[in-house]
């Protein structure tokens, strides 16, 4: 027998929070303690994001710094637009992964393959190279959803060699065959 267990998406939550008026400060505590209360008392046994969909794989380890977050949700509040949604997803993305790693729980990040809304030149695997190599977050167990589809060399290169990181073969196997 094989436990199902939940796993916590954080996009919902990012939604919700952007759908406030909540300063950066009170933005920030409200999606860590929201993280931090579904791994220690909801029953999530990890975290997932599908950032792939949103804006994309490429996230630099530069992206935890607090100053990003906070101009980041400074430009969107003031309607500022360019870059900044991405750069506050980028920010929310690495807190996430850090919390995984405080909690000693895995994060799933949706890579490759998915519906008519992902962006796939922007879900491939090695975009997360440097993130997951950064000494910051080398401790995170990381599971890439989809086996990367049809960038499941590169998944499987990064479960080679990245020691905490995982490839899901779940949807992948029947298109990517013996290669998955």
């Amino acid at each position: 027998p094989v436990d199902v267990v939940p796993i916590y998406r954080i996009e919902p939550l990012i939604a919700d929070l952007l759908k406030t008026d909540l300063g950066w400060s009170e933005f920030k505590q409200a999606y860590d303690d929201a993280l931090v209360k579904a791994l220690t008392e909801d029953g999530y046994y990890g975290l997932k994001s599908i950032i792939a969909y949103r804006t994309g794989l490429e996230v630099s380890p530069l992206s935890r710094t607090p100053d990003q977050g906070l101009q980041a949700l400074d430009a969107i509040r003031r309607g500022l637009g360019g870059n900044s949604m991405k750069k506050l997803r980028d920010h929310l993305l690495c807190r996430a992964l850090e919390l995984s790693i405080e909690y000693d729980r895995p994060m799933q990040i949706h890579t490759g393959m998915g519906d008519f809304e992902v962006n796939l030149p922007l879900c491939r695997p090695a975009f997360l190279m440097d993130l997951l190599r950064f000494p910051t977050f080398r401790a995170c167990r990381v599971i890439l959803v989809h086996t990367g589809y049809p960038y499941q060399r590169e998944a499987a290169y990064m479960a080679n060699v990245l020691p905490r990181v995982y490839c899901d073969v779940s949807e992948g196997i029947p298109f990517a065959a013996h290669a998955a």
